[in-house]
């Protein structure tokens, strides 16, 4: 079977990947806060949403795929934004041996930010 490329044109997505980091305060408090990895271009396969209950409101939590070129330092992205949009990541997946690509499958958390330029 012959593996599925990805092209550089069907990455029209651009992402932010972050990594949590725990900074320390004045008073030795702890507090976590996220690091940007990078911003890349991505393809994105959007899954029908689920529904999930919180409280006793039922929402739909949106879930998708997020395809990139490889890059060592992309293994420790735990959430990712796009236009603003803030998705945690779930799994890493590595196609293939030779650090070609990387695939997030991720989970929408209907938090909302401003994203810098990066």
């Amino acid at each position: 079977m012959t593996p599925q490329r990805l092209l550089i044109g069907h990455m029209g997505r651009r992402i932010i990947l972050q990594s949590l980091a725990e900074t320390v305060g004045a008073g030795g408090e702890r507090a976590a806060s996220w690091r940007d990895i990078a911003a890349v271009w991505a393809r994105i396969e959007t899954e029908k949403p689920s529904p999930a209950d919180y409280g006793e409101t039922r929402v739909g939590r949106t879930r998708a795929t997020f395809t990139t070129h490889f890059a060592k330092s992309f293994r420790t992205a735990r959430r990712l934004i796009m236009d603003g949009r803030v998705f945690e990541i779930d799994a890493i997946i590595e196609h293939d041996f030779d650090h070609k690509r990387l695939s997030f499958e991720a989970s929408e958390t209907g938090e909302l930010i401003a994203e810098a330029a990066a």
